[in-house]
């Protein structure tokens, strides 16, 4: 994954970006409470998505997606809902 690979999916999203120190701090916030978070350094080289993945909760199919543009924000709700992390 690259850095502007990170920066098209969390804005994608919807994320609030945090910029500071060695890394750039992402936060979903579903209706008014933060959901989750994750984080990608600022080093300009290629990175392992692992971490990113899994603190996205998104499969590697998933992210994939996402990157490719076909997984939308409306999407990745769903999938979080369906995981239990949101609720209505």
């Amino acid at each position: 994954m690259t850095p502007r690979e990170f920066d098209l999916v969390v804005r994608k999203f919807g994320m609030e970006i945090i910029e500071g120190g060695n890394h750039r701090r992402a936060r979903f916030h579903y209706r008014g409470r933060i959901v989750l978070s994750t984080l990608c350094s600022r080093s300009p080289g290629e990175f392992a998505d692992h971490q990113v993945r899994a603190q996205l909760r998104l499969t590697p199919a998933q992210l994939r997606d996402a990157i490719r543009c076909t997984l939308g924000v409306d999407d990745y709700i769903a999938l979080l809902r369906d995981k239990g992390l949101i609720g209505d």
